[in-house]
């Protein structure tokens, strides 16, 4: 099925999937079916979950229609043009029973869509607030509220727009694989399992009820989430901002000014008071947090903070293969060199999040003659470079035990001259096999 956004630039994935069952075995509780994209973001497991507990459909929503919530959703991943999020949802679409014809006429021009004057409203909304942000929205509400809408479902279309903002950052910019989103309705397994992926998908969507919010998150921004007290949004927005702030990936000098600088890029003041006393705190004076905002450098700033502040303004609104080459950029610049090592020795790996990638750090003892090819999801490893001075075959070296020893022996027997032997004393037993 031809999508909107095919002609789209993306990039090569930055960042590798890694296994973790317990959040993928959480993604699958929540959702009733696998997460392909759940294993590039487990290294940081708070973002994980959150990907998935920020999702609507999931008990958040009490007031707002979930159609209305679906289709804010692709404006406004159609919006922020990310391939990875705007196919999810197409084919959310097309697994309840929406046909493609249909799909495929509201993607072209949701304004132009045969919708109900309420639901472009809502819509509108939406699109305002991810393109202009919060200045734009404000003007956008009073479309809100002339269409009908009471301020709990004007708080929740809100909600759907900023988390599908965030959801669309998290997917574009380390690029995301979308491919095999966007061919699922033209793969044939697909067309024959529709009718049950969709009873499952419709099985796991329920109606949010009202939750009382126990604590407020103890970063800055935390007490924003008192403005959906009492709904299920406060209760997931108070997991994945505390989450965040007790994360060891980044220190909390960090996240601050980063805070600091997409709220000024959104010329959203709110809590600024808060974020200056938290970086006081830290060792971080009002001056400094000045010519940081205005520069986007001080001299105060640690390396990785000069770094991360730059690229994170560039996020707030960016292009995908544009915001994806500089975030390879700095991936690069943030990860050091591998250098050659022996090649039976394997080196541990680490990961720090790079904006909504991950920093890989290798020691290994300097060792000429391999390259590294990845082995598993917990570390790397060597294996030989391929050499021009290598024996030919049928002399001893060793080799891989396994399967197929057994027959690369017998070949190198095979491939002796007539009449030759090895000489007593030359090649032990365990050489030949190649144990």
């Amino acid at each position: 099925m031809d999508s909107a956004l095919q002609h789209i630039g993306w990039e090569n994935c930055l960042i590798e999937p890694r296994s973790d069952r317990s959040v993928e075995s959480y993604a699958r509780w929540k959702q009733g079916f696998p997460q392909p994209m759940i294993g590039y973001f487990s290294p940081v497991p708070w973002m994980a979950r959150a990907l998935v507990d920020t999702h609507c459909e999931y008990g958040l929503l009490m007031h707002l229609d979930q159609t209305v919530a679906d289709l804010i959703v692709l404006a406004v991943s159609q919006e922020n043009s990310c391939r990875y999020c705007y196919a999810g949802v197409r084919a959310l679409l097309w697994l309840q029973g929406m046909s493609r014809s249909r799909i495929q006429r509201l993607e072209q021009d949701l304004t132009r869509a045969r919708l109900s004057p309420r639901t472009m409203a809502a819509i509108t909304f939406a699109r305002s607030q991810s393109r202009m942000g919060p200045s734009a929205a404000r003007s956008a509400r009073g479309a809100l509220q002339r269409a009908g809408y009471g301020m709990e479902e004007i708080r929740e279309v809100a909600y759907v727009a900023a988390a599908t903002d965030f959801s669309n950052r998290a997917h574009t910019i380390p690029a995301i694989p979308a491919r095999s989103l966007e061919r699922m309705p033209d793969q044939l397994i697909a067309r024959l399992l529709r009718p049950l992926l969709g009873w499952i998908v419709k099985r796991h969507r329920y109606r949010g009820h009202a939750t009382p919010l126990d604590f407020v998150p103890p970063c800055p921004y935390g007490p924003l989430v008192n403005a959906y007290a009492g709904s299920p949004i406060a209760v997931a927005l108070t997991a994945m901002m505390t989450d965040m702030w007790l994360s060891k990936h980044l220190s909390r000098r960090c996240k601050l000014p980063i805070f600091a600088v997409v709220a000024r890029g959104l010329a959203c003041e709110t809590r600024t008071g808060a974020v200056a006393k938290a970086l006081r705190e830290e060792g971080l004076d009002e001056a400094a947090l000045k010519r940081v905002l205005t520069h986007l450098d001080a001299p105060e700033l640690a390396p990785i903070e000069r770094v991360l502040v730059p690229f994170v303004r560039d996020t707030v609104w960016y292009e995908p293969v544009s915001i994806q080459r500089r975030a390879k950029a700095i991936r690069e610049r943030l990860t050091p060199e591998v250098h050659r090592g022996d090649w039976r020795r394997r080196v541990g790996q680490r990961h720090l999040p790079i904006g909504r990638g991950r920093h890989r750090r290798l020691n290994d003892d300097n060792r000429a003659g391999c390259r590294f090819a990845p082995a598993s999801d917990v570390g790397w490893r060597a294996v030989p470079a391929k050499t021009q001075d290598r024996k030919p075959l049928g002399a001893t070296r060793r080799c891989r035990s396994g399967p197929a020893a057994p027959a690369r022996r017998m070949l190198a027997i095979r491939s002796r001259p007539s009449g030759s032997a090895t000489p007593c004393g030359e090649g032990s037993a365990g050489e030949r096999t190649g144990r």
